[in-house]
């Protein structure tokens, strides 16, 4: 009997960390334009690049955080008291976090938009809540909704199955994933029936073939992944990184993808080897690590309600894209840190369900 459980808590992780820091800010890029002033096509290829490995990046490290808290048995999570106790207080604790700023981005964003739009109705409100189960609250949140339903599918998974086949069948599921994204454009039977089902299940296909994949990549590498040495993992990763960069400018300069350039063959060997190289080079000496992690998550949630807001003065469309960026990020950076600082006040801890994820 081979029993296995590491206590992931107790190390501290700062490379992983800050990383996820800078990677908060580069999701603001997707959303926010930043490099606009130099060219569209320029724009083009920078936010279908390096932005476009942040999300991925984050489900890596959930997976890699929560399913090597749990114990394990000849290659099989234990479906034990424990284990299951794990699971439902990450998934609350998601679930949270999910309408807690879902409720915040109705109010404030979604029924003023409803309203001027003519849209207010009792249908809004229930097109509303199918969404909410299907496509996300709001077009960022369909993170944290994917995430709720990865970590319930590995769980099940990974209690069900050894890692080995597991991990087999996440590459078969991201592939078949990115038929339904980034190589949609294929013209035949198959990927028509795959764009049509994912249309149909919405973020419970995108879980199941995206976010799931990358959660168990992260895990997987951050459990297995010592054996190769840092300077292996940091040429893998450049290569791997530079397949990217060709990728995604092929798909640019002959498909018509509107768009849809992330998730594609070499996001995967890009965060399993970059997730590798942080975790085995020396851990940068960091005093807030805690601040940090909370940070990138309300980051993340908070910076399209700046933009809508910045959205409603005029003048802010004709300003440069770099500042407007730097605006929109300075500002989100400024509300973390408030509310990190404050959730650490005895009265106001309750703070927390912004921040904890």
């Amino acid at each position: 009997m081979n029993s296995e459980n590491t206590a992931t808590h107790k190390i501290t992780y700062s490379n992983i960390d800050i990383a996820k820091f800078i990677a908060a800010f580069l999701v603001i890029t997707i959303h926010c334009p930043l490099l606009t002033c130099f060219g569209a096509n320029i724009e083009l290829m920078f936010v279908s690049t390096i932005p476009r490995l942040a999300v991925p990046f984050f489900f890596a490290c959930s997976g890699f955080f929560f399913f090597n808290s749990l114990s394990y048995e000849n290659g099989k999570i234990i479906n034990n008291k424990r284990n299951r106790y794990k699971l439902i207080k990450y998934i609350k604790r998601i679930v949270i976090l999910y309408v807690i700023w879902s409720i915040i981005y109705l109010f404030i964003c979604q029924i003023p938009n409803w309203y001027s739009t003519g849209w207010l109705s009792p249908f809004a409100f229930v097109d509303y809540l199918i969404g909410f189960f299907k496509n996300g609250s709001y077009y960022h949140l369909w993170y944290i909704l994917d995430l709720i339903y990865a970590t319930v599918l590995g769980y099940v998974l990974l209690s069900l199955f050894k890692k080995k086949n597991v991990v087999i069948f996440s590459v078969v599921l991201y592939i078949i994933g990115m038929f339904s994204y980034s190589y949609s454009w294929i013209d035949f039977p198959g990927v028509t029936l795959i764009n049509s089902i994912s249309r149909i299940f919405g973020e419970i296909w995108n879980s199941t073939t995206r976010a799931f994949p990358l959660m168990t990549a992260g895990y997987i590498a951050g459990t297995t992944g010592f054996k190769l040495k840092s300077k292996t993992n940091f040429i893998l990763f450049v290569i791997s990184f530079i397949c990217l960069l060709t990728e995604v400018a092929c798909l640019i300069k002959f498909t018509s993808n509107e768009g849809q350039y992330s998730y594609v063959v070499f996001t995967i060997p890009c965060e399993i080897f970059l997730f590798m190289l942080l975790l085995k080079n020396k851990q940068l000496k960091c005093n807030h690590n805690k601040e940090l992690r909370n940070a990138s998550t309300v980051i993340y949630c908070v910076h399209p309600l700046i933009m809508n807001i910045f959205s409603l003065i005029p003048a802010i469309d004709s300003i440069n894209s770099i500042i407007k960026y730097t605006l929109v990020a300075g500002i989100a950076a400024l509300l973390a840190f408030a509310i990190i600082n404050l959730s650490q006040k005895k009265r106001q801890k309750c703070l927390d369900i912004f921040i904890r994820h």
